[in-house]
């Protein structure tokens, strides 16, 4: 998931270059990729324990994610 989700779109960023906007920009197309909401919360909680862990080492002063809402959850029909 790393290298496929979030590295092609956030990688080539530098820590302090990351903002709420620039993550909201990442999350919003991703229920457009017909991914699950389950799957873009496990997305997020992988970045948001990475950017915790920068804030433990002092790499940056605060979590960009926090500012993130993620997509709101799709209504699906079911067709039996």
């Amino acid at each position: 998931m790393i290298n496929f989700r979030i590295l092609p779109i956030l990688g080539h960023l530098a820590l302090r270059d990351l903002n709420g906007t620039v993550c909201q920009k990442f999350f919003n197309p991703l229920l457009d990729q017909e991914l699950s909401e389950r799957y873009i919360k496990y997305i997020y909680n992988i970045l948001n324990t990475s950017l915790e862990k920068a804030i433990d080492w002092d790499l940056i002063l605060k979590n960009p994610l926090r500012k993130v809402d993620l997509p709101k959850e799709r209504k699906r029909k079911y067709r039996v």
